[in-house]
């Protein structure tokens, strides 16, 4: 951008502000390697897909504690499949979704990402409060130090 041009959060789409390059687990992952990968990446969910990477559901840390508890270590993460929360309940959006929805959806619920599919609910990215906040910090003019 120019020095006087400035983002405009108006005009901004989901695709524009999603992280596409997502931590994400397939179903045959093992509760124990889910567990390691949260950890190293330092993040607190990720998203489950299928083999055709539709989305499943999205694993918490709270998801694998519970697991864990009952033994499932080494257990793949479909197994657990009854106990992540269903596609129909996980927020959702398309590429193409204003930023205006997605900064509604940030302060109407008590989430911490939104997950980018496209029209047949495959995996296209993910949104954290951290995106909307940078937008925001990018659409300000810079102070002159």
């Amino acid at each position: 951008m120019g020095k006087n041009q400035k983002l405009n959060v108006s005009v901004l789409t989901a695709d524009s502000i999603m992280t596409t390059q997502v931590i994400k687990f397939n179903l045959h992952v093992r509760v124990r390697k889910a567990m390691e990968t949260l950890l190293e990446k330092k993040i607190s969910g990720a998203p489950v897909v299928d083999d055709s990477g539709k989305l499943v559901s999205v694993v918490s840390e709270a998801d694998l504690m519970r697991f864990a508890a009952q033994g499932g270590l080494d257990h793949t993460l479909g197994a657990f499949n009854h106990g992540l929360v269903k596609t129909k309940d996980l927020v959702t959006v398309e590429r193409q979704a204003p930023f205006s929805d997605v900064f509604k959806i940030f302060i109407t619920k008590p989430i911490k990402r939104i997950i980018v599919v496209d029209e047949v609910g495959r995996l296209q990215g993910i949104i954290a409060r951290s995106d909307v906040l940078r937008a925001f910090l990018e659409s300000e003019d810079k102070p002159k130090d």
